[in-house]
This record gives C-alpha cells, sequence and structure tokens, in this order.
C-alpha cells in the first residue's frame, strides 16, 4: 500500500470485526461495531497550538480496536484498509 497518512490520522488494515478479540471477550454492550486492525502506517502527528508536533499513541504493526464505520475505506486487491484519525482508536491490543 502506498498511501502515506497525515497529520493525526492512521492507515490500519482490517483484520476481522469479530465478537472476541484475541483472548478478550467483548460484553454486549461493546459487540455493536468492534473492529479489529493492524496498524499499517501513521502520520507525523497534530501540530498543537504552541507549533509542536504532539507524538502519536499508535506506531506500524500495532493491532487496535476501533468502531465500524469510522474513517475512510479503501480497498485494494483482497484486503480492507481504514484511514482514520488518532481519535477514533478505542483502544491497543498489547501482545
Amino acid at each position: 500500500m502506498s498511501l502515506q497518512p497525515l497529520q493525526d490520522r492512521i492507515l490500519a488494515e482490517v483484520v476481522s470485526a469479530d465478537k472476541k478479540v484475541g483472548s478478550i471477550i467483548l460484553p454486549e454492550t461493546a459487540r455493536q461495531n468492534p473492529v479489529t486492525g493492524k496498524v499499517i502506517s501513521v502520520g507525523p502527528g497534530k501540530i498543537s497550538e504552541s507549533g509542536s508536533r504532539l507524538p502519536m499513541d499508535v506506531t506500524a504493526g500495532d493491532t487496535i480496536i476501533f468502531e465500524n464505520n469510522v474513517g475512510t475505506e479503501v480497498k485494494e486487491d483482497d484486503h480492507t484498509y481504514v484511514i482514520m484519525k488518532q481519535s477514533d482508536i478505542l483502544a491497543k491490543i498489547n501482545n
């Protein structure tokens, strides 16, 4: 994938929309739209009011959980990617 996210955006490959994430079973209230993805690339970070760049909370290779229908979906071959803002990420799965 040759897309490079800008600012505080993230490019993630959609892995699954399961009710179980790794060994974590999501409760009914969280099952509405959970999606698991793998971060492919991240932008350089948002610029603060003082002019400095804010660091990103995720890096390429991280596994994340985000809600369905956020960001912009991009399809290439048999893969589905989403470009989203960092604030659209609900959690990062630590392995």
